[in-house]
């Protein structure tokens, strides 16, 4: 067969060109933290994907290549708000080394927005475009072999997943009514708004027959042993130093022991904490 030397169309060589020329503009890729600064909120990533390089001139076979590892990849938690004086929400998480990440990639040089406030439009006075170096981190992206565990389809979960196996989590449940709130210094479970305070440790008790009819019951008869009849258990014998008080105390006690516990019901509760019953 003979071999063609003809020279390739324009289409061709447009097509080669633009092609090479894609292949230098970054956008998003997932990657791996090597290292974070948690104050800086800053990592080094090591990009998870190879990039294509021109096959082997001798063999033809393709090729490939790890990127480097960018440093100082600013990454970003979910977070708002507006200028100096406005309120603002964030939500941050531990970070580890191995997290993984998802990278987005500027199609301008964000050196300048980085150092400013945010809230004036920054000429960047650079002529990058979607280049390597100007990548942004944002945490959550992993492999679908690797899910979240113990979610719930109906819930909203905050979990802390622990290296040894035990794990922490806060969560909203999906029934209609299930509320959990905490507006400024409170803690609401259960409503919008509960009107129990909640019990802590050190809260006083009060305990009547109401609620605990055991020990009263077994107060009152204490108490009638020390009566003298023709209320009381027993019976006054002239010098006999208490004796038979004694017998009497002893038997009714052999016949009900002291309750071991007593039930009762705060008198005082959480003032920043509220519940349903």
């Amino acid at each position: 067969m003979p071999i063609s030397n003809a020279a390739p169309s324009l289409s061709t060589l447009l097509r080669r060109t633009i092609k090479e020329a894609i292949k230098g503009l970054y956008t998003f890729m997932p990657g791996k933290v090597i290292e974070y600064d948690h104050t800086k909120q800053e990592a080094v990533i090591q990009p998870a994907l190879k990039i294509e390089l021109p096959d082997d001139p001798v063999t033809g076979q393709r090729r490939a290549a790890e990127l480097p590892l960018i440093p100082n990849v600013p990454v970003r938690w979910p977070r708002v708000g507006g200028e100096s004086g406005t309120i603002k929400a964030y939500m941050y998480m531990p970070m580890r080394p191995g997290s993984l990440v998802g990278l987005f990639f500027s199609m301008r040089s964000i050196d300048k927005w980085l150092s400013s406030n945010g809230q004036t439009v920054i000429d960047p006075n650079d002529t990058r475009t979607m280049d390597i170096a100007d990548a942004f981190a944002v945490p959550g992206f992993y492999p679908t072999d690797d899910p979240i565990p113990n979610v719930d389809d109906d819930d909203v979960r905050i979990i802390l997943d622990h290296p040894d196996g035990g794990f922490s989590q806060f969560y909203l449940g999906g029934n209609t009514g299930d509320i959990v709130g905490i507006p400024a210094n409170k803690m609401m479970l259960g409503s919008a708004n509960p009107t129990k305070g909640a019990a802590r440790e050190t809260d006083p008790t009060i305990s009547t027959g109401a609620e605990d009819t055991t020990f009263w019951n077994w107060l009152a008869g204490l108490v009638n042993v020390f009566l003298i009849p023709p209320g009381g258990a027993w019976t006054v014998v002239g010098g006999d130093g208490g004796a038979a008080l004694q017998t009497a105390m002893t038997a009714y006690l052999l016949a009900n022991p002291v309750p071991t516990q007593l039930i009762g019901k705060i008198s005082a509760a959480s003032t920043k904490v509220f519940a349903e019953d």
